[in-house]
């Protein structure tokens, strides 16, 4: 972009001078580039703005003033600008800002290092600055009363401000409706995806036609299957009617998505601790398995038992933050499953909420392949499967399980060739066998325990080299009756970092199952035959040794110590004895800061 010079002329008006060079101190370099935004952007004129402003009876000089029309008598937008080294703003400078802003009549302040951006209404009932999305362009210059109306469209809420939005319009339902917690928070969803497709929502005459409205919104997110076809709004009028007022003033549209997250993470919160905790690990463990695995811009992640989403949506707006600008979000790569199919539908709504794509996320068994989800696919698993529940021979693998979206078949048939039809064959060539047969753990080593399948799931889920963050209760760790299933996962895969978490930490959750964070990286293609050439090594040297007169077990352990001291790699284990609820200051931060540090030095991933 060609920088914009600006020349001051008889110390009052000023003209731009086109210069390839770009001279002066960082914050002059920012203004014109900053006036250049105004004018191609928001189509204000050269001559509707002033720099360097003189207020009289006031030494401060406000950068840049835009006035209402080239008269240049009405001030409409103040604008503060700082040094792009200047990483935050202070409330310091909001208060210079409104002060100025009172003094010439604006309605509008800006503060800004051209990277960084904050828009403000002056708010004079108030007295304060309340934060907005944006300012008007020029066009939306007309009377105050449009003013208003644009800052109700564009007024910044909070997270706090918009969670308790959502708590008061699902305890209307509850107390109007006598929902159960769990249906009033469907009802909520319901209408939410009313406000996504029509920002301003429903004007007032519009209340009896809200299930048409509710169609229409099914229709635009029918290829997600978020909503059966006959499902209706199922509160009274007299409920909508309520919740249409709390939310009128919220525009979902310019509404940023981690503050949306944030509200429906805290209803999700509120709504399901009780009945279904199981569906949700604390945020601060989240972040912590995310930031360990460091998932990147074109890998593929997925969580066979997702639950509401939680490591979905944090691997998504993990990659999309790390890579700003760059970050294209073209294709999918999200991926996950859950048998449960409310926290389905809400793992897709929470994920479309959050400005991501929930095409890759079903309702379905997470242990059988799925359109987008099979075998040697992924870089990145993260996931909190079942705990204690045991999958027995009488659970077979269904007719309903079959793939049968034809245009999904053609298009991933087209895609992936050979791979996808193999995948297919997981669910179609198996109906009513058992789940267990699909499994070596199940099918060998007669275990059905959920968490021992999904581990065996997860593994065959990677590609080679893949990155798997697992929750799991430490019994599958230390319980000698799992030896056998143990050596078979450390078979396919190095165990890189081991976490033992407090005995509480999934107490909200009903729960006081002792639990570990365990990462695996699955052998690539040479540690596979690397570890292969060892094992068959180990067994030829044992059986030659002792002339196979040793029962299987103690052949077993003989071949397991020559396998470890020939396969030989660092394991990093660590007990966490304090957790604090928001992450910070606590064992498992620092823990987090040591291991990257580890990780990056030792080129683990």
């Amino acid at each position: 972009m060609e920088a914009v010079k600006v020349q001051k002329q008889d110390g009052k008006k000023y003209a731009p001078l086109k210069d390839s060079r770009v001279s002066g101190l960082k914050e002059e370099t920012i203004r014109q580039l900053f006036i250049d935004r105004l004018v191609s952007n928001y189509s204000y004129s050269l001559d509707q703005i002033t720099v360097e402003y003189r207020i009289k009876q006031s030494h401060y000089r406000p950068d840049i003033v835009i006035w209402k029309n080239a008269l240049r008598k009405d001030a409409f937008i103040v604008v503060e600008l700082k040094s792009n080294k200047t990483t935050s703003f202070k409330e310091e400078s909001y208060s210079i800002g409104y002060k100025t802003s009172v003094a010439l009549g604006a309605h509008f302040f800006v503060i800004t290092n051209l990277e960084v951006i904050q828009c403000f209404y002056v708010n004079r009932v108030t007295g304060n600055l309340d934060p907005i999305d944006d300012i008007p362009k020029a066009n939306e210059i007309v009377s105050d009363e449009r003013i208003e109306d644009y800052v109700a469209t564009k007024r910044v809420f909070s997270k706090d401000e918009f969670a308790k939005v959502l708590f008061i319009c699902h305890n209307i339902i509850r107390n109007n409706d006598k929902l159960s917690p769990e249906a009033a928070f469907d009802e909520i969803c319901k209408i939410l995806f009313l406000k996504i497709i029509n920002p301003q929502l429903l004007s007032l005459n519009e209340f009896g036609n809200y299930q048409h409205l509710f169609d229409i919104s099914k229709e635009k997110f029918a290829k997600y299957n978020l909503f059966e076809i006959n499902e209706e709004i199922k509160i009274r009028e007299i409920s909508f009617k309520q919740i249409v007022k709390e939310l009128e003033t919220i525009n979902l549209s310019v509404t940023k998505d981690d503050v949306k997250g944030f509200a429906f993470e805290k209803l999700l919160g509120r709504t399901f601790r009780g009945e279904l905790g199981q569906f949700f690990t604390p945020r601060n463990i989240v972040d912590f398995m995310v930031e360990v695995l460091d998932p990147q811009e074109g890998e593929l992640i997925c969580d066979p038992c997702c639950g509401s989403g939680g490591f979905l949506i944090n691997a998504f707006e993990y990659i999309r933050e790390k890579q700003g600008e760059q970050f294209t979000n073209t294709e999918n790569f999200i991926y996950g499953t859950d048998a449960n199919p409310r926290m389905a539908r809400t793992a897709k709504m929470n994920m479309i909420i959050r400005g991501g794509d929930p095409s890759g996320i079903y309702h379905h068994d997470g242990l059988l392949n799925v359109d987008g989800i099979w075998d040697n696919r992924f870089d990145v698993i993260l996931t909190n499967p079942p705990f204690g529940a045991r999958v027995s021979n009488e659970l077979v693998v269904a007719g309903s399980d079959r793939f049968t979206d034809e245009e999904k078949i053609k298009t991933y048939t087209g895609k992936y060739g050979q791979e996808y039809i193999d995948a297919q064959k997981q669910v179609n060539d198996h109906i009513g066998m058992p789940i267990l047969s699909l499994f070596k753990t199940g099918r060998d080593m007669n275990c059905g325990l959920t968490d021992v399948l999904f581990i065996e799931r997860c593994l065959n889920l990677l590609k080679p080299g893949g990155r798997l963050g697992i929750v799991l209760p430490e019994s599958v760790l230390n319980n000698q009756n799992l030896q056998p299933v143990r050596d078979y996962f450390e078979s396919i895969a190095k165990i890189i970092l081991i976490v033992s978490l407090p005995q509480d930490v999934f107490a909200a959750s009903g729960t006081s199952i002792k639990t570990s964070l365990v990462f695996f990286k699955k052998f690539t293609d040479a540690e596979r035959r690397q570890y292969d050439d060892i094992k068959e090594k180990a067994i030829h040297t044992i059986r030659t040794k002792y002339d196979s007169n040793l029962s299987k077990a103690v052949e077993n352990v003989e071949i397991r110590n020559i396998i470890k001291h020939e396969f030989k790699y660092p394991i990093v284990m660590s007990k966490i004895k304090s957790l604090s609820f928001d992450g910070t200051n606590d064992d498992l931060s620092a823990l987090k800061e040591e291991f990257i540090k580890y990780r990056n030095s030792n080129n683990l991933w």
